[in-house]
């Protein structure tokens, strides 16, 4: 391991500008346990103040790689019980240690009760289903595309859609129609 010893500027010998640093002229130490090194000197990470195992990151609640989980989990959490719903779950759970980073929680899988029972109470509040033949909007794949009804936000995930269930009150939102998932952020407005 080596460390820089010192970052002071050293004046170059040739008398030219002082307040230049010269990178060559620094001290390398060989030895973390050289009397040049201060004592208090952390020499590994463990060692510095603020270390931690694991970052203090919940769980994603969709599959990025997968569309129709964020558009199912965007119309999940349209209601806003579900999201209480999901943080008394995730309270009662506290499985947090054996999560795989970047995986969605156990919570959120589509085969347990909680996520189930949401996702039938979703199903009465959408405007959207597919669409036969050649009508509707088509959202490509990798791709989703937002809605609005009663003053909330839907989304839909690939395939071709259209608004039937109440086609008065839904309407697309033309600037949110086959939004990429990878963009760092999507703006949805009328």
């Amino acid at each position: 391991m080596k460390l820089l010893s010192s970052l002071t500027p050293v004046p170059p010998q040739d008398g030219g500008n002082k307040d230049s640093m010269s990178f060559e002229s620094l001290e390398l130490v060989e030895n973390p346990d050289s009397p040049l090194n201060s004592k208090s000197l952390p020499l590994t990470l463990e060692d510095c103040v603020g270390y931690m195992k694991k970052l203090p990151l919940r769980a994603p609640n969709a599959d990025s790689k997968k569309p129709s989980t964020i558009a199912d989990m965007i119309n999940i959490l349209s209601e806003t019980s579900a999201a209480v719903n999901f943080e008394r779950q995730r309270k009662k759970s506290n499985n947090h240690d054996n999560r795989i980073e970047g995986e969605p929680d156990k919570m959120f899988d589509y085969s347990g009760e909680l996520m189930e029972a949401q996702l039938d109470s979703t199903k009465h509040r959408i405007s959207h289903s597919r669409a036969p033949g050649v009508l509707g909007h088509v959202v490509k794949p990798g791709f989703i595309s937002f809605y609005s009804m009663n003053g909330k936000t839907y989304a839909v995930a690939e395939g071709r859609w259209w608004l039937m269930k109440n086609p008065i009150k839904a309407h697309w939102f033309k600037d949110a129609k086959n939004q990429t998932l990878d963009d760092d952020f999507i703006t949805v407005g009328q």
